[in-house]
Parts: C-alpha cells; structure tokens; sequence
C-alpha cells in the first residue's frame, strides 16, 4: 500500500512541477510552491528507496527512521520524514498566503486583456 501511494504521489508531483515549468514566466506561481513540491517529492523518493533496498529484521521491507528527540515525548523520525512535513507546511503557507494573491493577479491581468 505505501509503495503504491508513493508511486502514485511521486508521479503526480512530478508531473506538477514540470507542468509549472512548461508555464510561461508570468504564469508561474511563487518560487516557494516549487520548494515546497519538492520538498515532499524529495521525502516521498528518500521513504521510496528505504522501502525498496532496506530489509528489517523479520525480512520485511522497512523504512530507517534514526533520529529521536529525547527531551520530549516525540515520534523518531528520518529525514525523509522531515522533508515530507517541512513541504508540506511550507506549501500549506503557500496555500494560505500566497496563492490568493497569485490568483488576484491572475484575474486582474485576464481582464486587462479582456478590455483592450
């Protein structure tokens, strides 16, 4: 199940970006979106290879995760994981902050055109 949705997220996203690049210059959303995006591609792909070639002790398919934070209760994490929830709220960010204002220029430039 979780390579399948990794495949799946991981084709999707690069599908997106190259989407975004295919863009023109006016039509491409904030350099924080790309970063964001590859963020999570960068986690999905990290998690990805660890599934495929790390083997746990029972002979299954595992996922390395190394770093744990020992003044609080908290999960253990990898990097992977890192990159997958820092993009995550960094496009989060962009959702909320960003793109409305994107959109608004968007629209404005559309009736721009629309009136000459």
């Amino acid at each position: 199940v979780f390579m399948i949705t990794s495949v799946v997220a991981i084709v999707l996203l690069t599908a997106l970006l190259i989407w975004h690049y295919r863009q023109p210059c006016g039509k491409r959303r904030n350099a924080l979106f790309v970063t964001a995006i590859s963020f999570v591609l960068g986690g999905g792909i990290g998690n990805m290879i660890d599934r495929l070639f790390v083997t746990g002790s029972n002979g299954e398919k595992v996922v390395t995760d190394m770093f744990e934070v020992l003044f609080f209760d908290f999960a253990i994490f990898n990097v992977a994981d890192s990159f997958i929830c820092v993009g995550a709220a960094m496009l989060f960010i962009y959702v909320i902050f960003f793109e409305p204002k994107f959109e608004k220029a968007q629209n404005a430039e559309k009736e721009a055109e629309g009136n000459e």
